[in-house]
């Protein structure tokens, strides 16, 4: 749902005004987002365009899974679990391609 928006890098997402990424996440079901998840979604992407450019290049420039948590996991408001969920996603041949 994200992605039919657009938000297909962290600098849309840091673009978004605050109230519009609230609406698309409560129009993908994610309604359990509160305004400061919201500020912190907004904040954690604009983190890794200023600091990886991509959350692709982010996780293609660590040279296996565990060095990829420790990065995702050192952003404010994302924990252990957000991490592990996030990275159960991505296939083990990305790591270590950039």
């Amino acid at each position: 749902m994200l992605l039919e928006h657009g938000l297909t890098s962290p600098d849309r997402f840091a673009g978004l005004e605050h109230e519009q990424l609230r609406a698309m996440l409560d129009e993908g079901g994610y309604d359990r987002f509160d305004h400061l998840m919201a500020r912190e979604l907004q904040e954690v992407m604009a983190g890794v365009a200023r600091d990886r450019g991509s959350a692709n290049h982010l996780l293609a420039s660590a040279a296996d899974r565990r060095e990829a948590h420790d990065r995702v996991a050192a952003y404010r408001g994302i924990g252990e679990t957000t991490a592990r969920i996030l990275l159960d996603a991505v296939r083990p041949d990305l790591y270590g391609t950039a």
